[in-house]
């Protein structure tokens, strides 16, 4: 008759064991939320890290893209300054021809009416 009574239980023993396994949760508890806070701080240096790296990445990019822009100007400019100093070149190089043809006229011209040979 007096198993099935709950005074025959004791109740401080109850009260430790009780006591006892929440304490075992509340570590086990306490553990597994400071590993997943370690393991969200991995997470988030990680990203973090993976992120000003591929800034850097993106910022050394654009320099060589500004680079390869100011180099290409450097060459075209230098390419126009060619071309116009070739132009220059025919220009003048036309020019000191249309004077030799005039020279060569004046001194046909003037040897024509006399003879070198002859004295005037």
């Amino acid at each position: 008759k007096l198993q099935k009574s709950p005074f025959a239980i004791d109740l401080v023993a109850e009260n430790q064991r009780i006591d006892e396994e929440n304490r075992v949760q509340q570590t086990i508890e306490r553990r597994r939320r400071k590993m997943q806070e370690k393991r969200n701080r991995e997470a988030h240096n990680a990203i973090f890290s993976r992120a000003t790296a591929e800034h850097d990445e993106l910022s050394q990019l654009r320099l060589e893209k500004r680079l390869l822009i100011e180099n290409e100007r450097q060459l075209k400019a230098l390419r126009d300054v060619e071309k116009s100093n070739a132009r220059t070149a025919q220009i003048l190089q036309e020019r000191r021809q249309k004077q030799l043809e005039r020279e060569h006229l004046q001194m046909s011209s003037s040897m024509g009416s006399s003879p070198p040979w002859t004295a005037r």
